[in-house]
């Protein structure tokens, strides 16, 4: 689990490097609030993959539509998108289905 998020953190850091040492050009130029907050959306995916267990969440995808997006929205906010996971969608559903039955039951305990 270290090594893991180790290699998040320097992931994160080479993304983030290569974007503010990238050359500006007119088109691509971007400001430093649109680089804040790419490197915000790119952390967000780090902290996604060391909050799921190793080789379940798919950090690469999440930082790819980060930089679709060009950081504009956090890509995955909660960490739950199925889409982002490399499991069979199915099994993924039916983990979703549970967790929620089983967050509603706990609401109904709270009432």
């Amino acid at each position: 689990m270290p090594s893991q998020v180790l290699i998040v953190c320097v992931t994160t850091s080479l993304l983030a490097a290569t974007l503010a040492s990238s050359e500006p050009t007119s088109s691509t130029t971007a400001s430093p609030e649109t680089r804040a907050k790419l490197y915000q959306c790119l952390n967000s995916c780090a902290m996604c993959v060391e909050h799921w267990e190793p080789g379940l969440y798919n950090g690469p995808r999440c930082a790819k539509q980060c930089m679709k997006h060009k950081g504009q929205r956090i890509v995955d906010p909660d960490c739950v998108k199925l889409k982002m996971f490399n499991y069979d969608p199915e099994v993924l559903k039916e983990h979703r289905k549970f967790i929620r039955t089983q967050t509603e039951f706990e609401n109904t305990l709270d009432e």
